[in-house]
């Protein structure tokens, strides 16, 4: 935006006149104003203000007692091993904008995660208000670094902040009274859901962390990435520069060179890799829906082979297809996973898994289930309100998806048998308010999750997994389709998840290895624990018919 404003000034400038250059300075002091009231208004700036060990040591070899570091009590060997691999961060997060930020703004909620360390305990500081802190308290859920933000923790993990402190109470007393620390879940990092900021409030988020126990050395890691984004507004680290600069720039390169070097370095000693490992770089798009099972596969693939780079977008099912059907040259994509078939196009289909779908309603509109028929009146804009199909009375707003949505062709095909008019507005705040009926889209499965978690009188449909995810806000209901819960026996509303590649051209080694490791049992693990049925290849069920 000020590479335009700038470009704009400089036109005018070279007019010459005072007139147009005074024209051209008002522009410049209008620029800011605009960018900040108009184009983002809505700002969440966060800074990492401490980042270290805790520094307890009381074994530490300069002390001048070296007697107290051979005859030490075992429990105090161990606390003191304990102790030295912790750290603490401390994030502090504010509102800087010029408007209050509602959760609903949110397309995607704030999280961190700190690498491979562990969350031993958390803590909200100096909110603004006594009920910010609670909120903040209340909604904070937690995750492990195998599964996402928005993804389902492990069986018996609440994920929440009571969990948190039950486990820092377990482990203390077994570090004290035995001399060893009782493992427990391992949280990675930390989800701020449903999180409302009014204009400058603030507070900080306290994490107490250890390294793994595998970590060696006496230095701590450092990591905290952060993930999250905001309708209309940005989500920005307050130590980032606006704007690069070519010293930056030229750094960055020198950065990137080093890193490239050092991998180098690494790859060369690196032990005998597993035989699905190839070397190369691929591009990989399509579902939505299914990429973050993709993401999770590719990140355990490269992982285990150090000179494969595999990237990965979530374009949609229909867009990657449209991209893979181009020339060899002239587009970059390699391959597409996607839940709608292939209808033109000179393909190769290795079939993964079957994947539910599930149609959600904000609760609110109380629904307990909707039939095929009822689903097709809504969609079809012959039912607009909540009461004709048993529910509280009040309009349906639809949270659609695009055309070239995978998931939205699998809606019509199985549930609607036909097609629905795609609608031409993107949902947004300002288009879900009124007390109306609404037909929108968004842009992907969790813009869709969010949209109808915070409209009252909302419905959509998106991935079952994902939909069933405690980590989603109360407000979210996956109803029954005909009676029947995604997954069970006749469940009609899923697809068969499909990696397409070109069938002409020269082969990819990367590509050939990396289709023959998702279709095999390295990856059964990942695809059943995202509620995913692997199917149609060896030692596995058929997929069903389509």
């Amino acid at each position: 935006m000020g590479t335009v404003w700038t470009g704009l000034v400089g036109i005018f400038a070279e007019l010459g006149t005072p007139g147009w250059i005074a024209f051209a300075a008002l522009l410049m002091l209008a620029a800011p104003l605009v960018d900040r009231l108009v184009i983002r208004r809505k700002r969440i700036d966060y800074r990492v203000l401490y980042n270290s060990k805790i520094g307890l040591d009381p074994l530490s070899k300069h002390d001048k007692d070296d007697e107290l570091s051979s005859d030490a009590d075992p429990r105090l060997r161990h606390l003191t091993s304990m102790a030295g691999r912790m750290s603490v961060v401390i994030i502090r997060i504010r509102n800087v904008g010029n408007y209050d930020i509602e959760k609903k703004d949110f397309d995607e909620p704030i999280s961190f995660t700190f690498g491979k360390r562990v969350v031993w305990d958390a803590r909200i500081s100096e909110a603004s208000t006594p009920e910010l802190r609670s909120a903040c308290r209340e909604h904070m859920a937690f995750f492990t670094e195998d599964h996402a933000p928005r993804r389902k923790p492990p069986n018996g993990d609440a994920g929440d902040l009571g969990a948190v402190r039950k486990w820092l109470k377990s482990r203390m007393f077994t570090t004290i009274e035995a001399g060893q620390t009782e493992l427990g879940p391992q949280w990675h990092g930390v989800r701020l859901g449903r999180l409302a900021l009014k204009r400058n409030e603030k507070f900080k988020l306290v994490v107490v962390l250890q390294e793994p126990d595998e970590h060696t050395g006496h230095e701590l890691t450092k990591t905290v990435d952060v993930e999250g984004r905001i309708e209309n507004g940005w989500i920005r680290d307050e130590k980032k520069k606006p704007r690069l600069t070519w010293a930056g720039a030229m750094m960055g390169v020198s950065v990137l060179l080093a890193g490239a070097l050092v991998a180098t370095s690494i790859n060369s000693v690196a032990a005998t890799e597993p035989a699905y490992c190839a070397t190369g770089t691929i591009h990989v798009e399509g579902s939505s829906a299914f990429m973050p099972v993709v993401d999770r596969a590719v990140q355990k693939y490269e992982q285990e082979c150090r000179a494969a780079e595999i990237s990965t977008s979530a374009s949609g099912s229909i867009d990657g297809l449209e991209m893979l059907g181009q020339e060899t040259g002239s587009s970059s994509v390699d391959a597409v996973f996607s839940d709608a078939p292939a209808v033109d196009g000179n393909f190769h289909r290795t079939p993964i898994a079957v994947v539910n779908f599930a149609v959600v309603i904000n609760e609110q509109a109380d629904v307990p289930g909707l039939t095929s028929e009822q689903l097709r009146s809504i969609f079809s804009g012959q039912v607009t309100d909540w009461q004709e199909v048993g529910g509280t009375p009040g309009p349906i707003k639809i949270v659609d998806r695009r055309d070239l949505s995978g998931t939205r062709k699998v809606f019509e095909s199985e549930i609607i048998k036909g097609t629905i008019e795609s609608p031409e507005d993107p949902c947004d705040s300002k288009m879900l308010a009124p007390a109306a009926p609404v037909h929108c889209w968004s842009s992907d499965t969790r813009a869709v999750l969010n949209r109808v978690e915070t409209t009252p009188g909302a419905i959509g449909f998106a991935d079952a997994n994902a939909a069933l995810d405690p980590a989603q806000a109360p407000n979210l209901k996956v109803i029954p389709i005909d009676g029947k819960e995604p997954g069970e026996e006749g469940y009609e509303f899923r697809a068969v998840e499909s990696l397409y590649t070109r069938s002409t051209g020269q082969a990819n080694p990367l590509l050939t290895k990396f289709r023959e490791y998702i279709t095999g049992d390295d990856v059964r693990d990942i695809l059943t624990g995202s509620g995913n049925k692997p199917c149609g290849n060896p030692r596995q069920e058929p997929c069903p018919t389509e």
